[in-house]
Formats: C-alpha cells, structure tokens, sequence
C-alpha cells in the first residue's frame, strides 16, 4: 500500500528536532482526513508539491475556496506546466484549466518557480499577473551546516502536501 515499507503510515514522524512528517495510507487519502491534519496542525502556509494531484493542489484549493482552512498557498508545479507535459492527456488538462483558474485567482494562490522556465509556465497557463516567486533548488553543497534557531514567538507554521512517486 505504501511506496515505501519501511515508513510507517499515518501517524506522526519525528524527521528531525524541528520537522515532523506524515505519510498517509491510501484509505487515509481523503479530502475529510486532509482536512483534519490541516486544521490540526493551523499553518500559515501550505506548499502544495503538485499541480493536478487531489490531495496536493485540488482537496487544499477546494477548503480554501470553501472557507474550511485559513491558510495562504503557495503552489510549486516542479516541471508539470512544462509544454511537453502538457501535451500528455491534454483534453484533461485543459478541462482542468478551465475550471481551477478562476479558484486559483479567488484564493490568491502563490507559485514557485525553480528556475525561469517554470516561472513562464506559471504566467503563461495562469496569467501575466499571477504572483510567481522564483527560488532555485539548493544542492548539499549549497546548503552546507544547517543551524536550525529555535522560535516560539509569531511563530510560522508549514505545512508541504506531496506525493511519493516512484518515477521522481
């Protein structure tokens, strides 16, 4: 059931001091399951890892166009607007278009961009005027030694919506 068999499911884990992570099981993939967490956890922002994935971009979209969470979003389609994937099951993806744009103005989501490429994509499918913020991907050279600074205080509050797939 699990991409992986060794990660437990459905529960919280400790990945480190200031990281906790939750895989769901398959059965726990819902939208009223989602919500839950989401609301449980209250963050600030979600990132939603995944432009046409229910539970990583259509399930948060959807509470937050019906008032069901408080959250900003901010959307990283990592390659999915590329025009070559684009072109696989286009009639599903332009139906999807047509109908998610208006919500994903009405919830005045953010995207990411990696690079200039993906942030094109973004303005091109979204339009001019959608809000694109353009951070790279850091590689372990980059990063280095990672302090992490304990904060208490208006504390901000994450929450990243992803997938595991076996091809990425």
């Amino acid at each position: 059931e699990m991409p992986y068999n060794d990660i437990e499911a459905d529960k919280w884990l400790q990945f480190d001091n200031s990281v906790e992570v939750f895989y769901a099981s398959r059965k726990n993939r819902t939208y009223g399951f989602l919500k839950r967490i989401i609301n449980s956890v209250n963050p600030d922002f979600i990132y939603l890892n995944s432009t046409f994935s229910k539970m990583s971009a259509i399930y948060p979209l959807m509470m937050q166009k019906f008032g069901q969470i408080n959250s900003k979003l901010v959307l990283s389609p990592r390659g999915t607007l590329k025009q070559s994937a684009l072109n696989v099951n286009s009639i599903k993806k332009d139906i999807f278009f047509f109908v998610t744009k208006p919500l994903f103005k009405q919830a005045n989501v953010k995207f990411h961009g990696t690079n200039d490429e993906e942030v094109q994509d973004s303005k091109k499918i979204y339009g001019d005027d959608t809000e694109v913020i353009l951070a790279p991907n850091f590689t372990e050279a980059q990063i280095g030694e990672l302090t992490i600074t304990p904060k208490n205080s208006d504390e901000l509050r994450l929450i990243n919506v992803g997938r595991i797939h076996p091809i990425k």
